[in-house]
């Protein structure tokens, strides 16, 4: 009786065996992980009366090996101490998230697709949801349009105040931005940033 598991191919390959077919490529759930973290320190003042406190931000992004274009991110921020006041303390707003990321790549250009789920632990769950597409224009030069959607001020500003639009474009080193975002009866947002990227390029 041969014993070369080869012979058996995919009936070898059974559920739980974990046991790896020769004829798959990658093992299942490995990838690229990487972890970050920050400490800082969080100041609020009300009239003549203020406190202070530290808190920590922190996630995990894996990407699998399968589809090294998908990223699948979990997160989260303000954990730490309460501010405190005289006498009463107030918890920092903290919340966990989980997202995922997808990079494509069309023939007329670049596309990325986020979605994002947040539990904040005194407030109400909410989404968001993103679409970037870049394209080249001219050589070293590319222009972006955004698309998106927050759903954290949507039960109290209706749901135009949960959509954002921006646009942005890329010169070799050099980046420009602007946002919108429409916030019904508290008016309009807009954000302009200027970025220049140092070291060498990618």
């Amino acid at each position: 009786m041969t014993r070369d598991r080869g012979y058996f191919r995919d009936a070898w390959n059974i559920g739980g065996a974990g046991r790896r077919n020769e004829d798959d490529e990658r093992e299942p759930w490995t990838g690229a992980f990487r972890a970050g973290g920050a400490v800082k320190i969080v100041s609020e003042s009300i009239g003549n009366r203020s406190a202070a406190t530290a808190s920590a931000d922190g996630g995990v992004v894996y990407r699998p090996s399968t589809r090294p274009a998908l990223a699948m991110a979990w997160a989260f921020r303000n954990a730490g101490g309460r501010l405190k006041y005289i006498r009463d303390s107030e918890p920092l707003p903290l919340e966990l998230s989980l997202g995922l990321a997808h990079d494509w790549e069309p023939e007329d250009g670049h596309v990325v697709t986020a979605a994002e789920a947040v539990v904040p632990l005194h407030a109400r769950p909410y989404a968001k949801l993103g679409v970037e597409y870049e394209r080249t224009v001219a050589k070293g030069t590319y222009a972006i349009a955004r698309v998106g959607f927050h759903g954290r001020s949507v039960p109290d500003l209706g749901i135009l105040s949960g959509l954002t639009f921006g646009a942005g474009a890329r010169v070799n080193r050099f980046s420009f931005d602007v946002g919108f975002q429409p916030l019904g009866a508290l008016g309009q947002a807009f954000r302009l940033s200027l970025g220049w990227k140092f070291g060498r390029r990618s």
